[in-house]
């Protein structure tokens, strides 16, 4: 019964989406895609489902809707791969920003449990849970396309769904490398492996000791990670690790990974792993994603479509503590 129910009220959400969406393209009429041609509502459409907030997720605003969701018609368009693994389906933790582009959250910075037994009248001890508030500045992600003959809106019927996906993708990636790797200067985003007072594993012994050491220094912490993010080359070393025997390690995700998540992505640099609690990352939404298209200037004596996606986002590490980056290099 609560799935109907959320399942009318995406529904409900996506009709204003698109009704919002279609009298844009009304009031745009004459500088950017025709509000007449029912190819541009389409994008509309399309556009509207990739934006509504609840869409995929129930927890916050969701960034995306991947068109691997999307049942498509056959003679879908046989683009390359994308990366299937991502980060940001990590990150359960999303607020919608309602004004403004900057926002505050609190990060804590030291945990001391004093917590004991008292006797009758003696004073009771005090613990130490020091929070500190940190300010952000969400970020516009964004990326346009080349031209493109504006008939390909015609002559194929699953390039809207195909394209739209395109788009959304490269913004996703760019996001997903902010989040990591991103150095906090000029618009970008402070990412996880620059951010002050997250733990540093140094390599032990082999790879696989030194994964398992990663473990061990978030238990000591009382830290639970969710997963391990890992370059795809260090992947492979980890699954053609032999024993002694030149065996292969049947237990090996038992073992060494105990049951945390595996996340091969190339946002993480070879080498490295990051190890973590990714509850403890927080992501603002200021402006969900969404794809525009223009026919205007140039454009429209060529008979010609640019695309653009963006989104506007930023996100904060709520306790670096919760991060453990792996040096996997001997």
């Amino acid at each position: 019964e609560a799935a109907y129910a959320k399942c009318d009220e995406i529904g409900t959400e996506v009709e204003q989406a698109t009704n919002e969406l279609h009298a844009a393209l009304d009031a745009a009429a004459g500088s950017s895609i025709d509000p007449g041609d029912s190819y541009a509502y389409r994008i509309a459409d399309e556009a509207a489902r990739l934006i509504v907030p609840g869409a995929t997720e129930a927890h916050g605003a969701a960034l995306v809707t991947s068109p691997i969701d999307v049942p498509h018609p056959v003679g879908i368009i046989a683009g390359l791969p994308h990366d299937p693994n991502r980060l940001v389906d990590l990150i359960v933790d999303r607020r919608q920003l309602t004004e403004g582009n900057k926002f505050q959250y609190l990060r804590q910075t030291a945990r001391t449990n004093n917590a004991a037994p008292v006797a009758d009248g003696a004073t009771k001890p005090t613990s130490v849970f020091t929070v500190a508030p940190q300010e952000g500045e969400a970020s516009v992600v964004a990326h346009l396309s080349e031209p493109m003959p504006e008939r390909f809106l015609q002559d194929h019927e699953d390039f809207v769904m195909w394209f739209g996906g395109e788009m959304v993708e490269g913004v996703t990636d760019a996001i997903e490398d902010q989040l990591l790797n991103g150095d906090g200067t000029g618009a970008n985003q402070l990412g996880i492996l620059n951010t002050s007072g997250i733990l540093n594993v140094t390599w032990s012994t082999d790879l696989l000791t030194t994964i398992r050491k990663g473990g061990t220094a978030l238990a000591a912490i009382n830290e639970q990670p969710t997963a391990l993010a890992i370059n795809p080359q260090d992947a492979e070393r980890v699954d053609l690790a032999t024993d002694n025997q030149g065996q292969f390690h049947s237990d090996l995700e038992a073992r060494i990974f105990q049951n945390v998540r595996r996340i091969q992505t190339n946002s993480v640099p070879a080498g490295q792993a990051i190890l973590g609690d990714w509850r403890q990352v927080r992501l603002f939404v200021r402006e969900s994603m969404r794809v525009d298209g223009d026919r205007s200037g140039t454009n429209f004596s060529t008979n010609s479509i640019t695309w653009r996606a963006e989104a506007r986002v930023g996100h904060g590490v709520l306790r670096p503590q919760a991060f453990a980056v792996l040096d996997l290099t001997a």
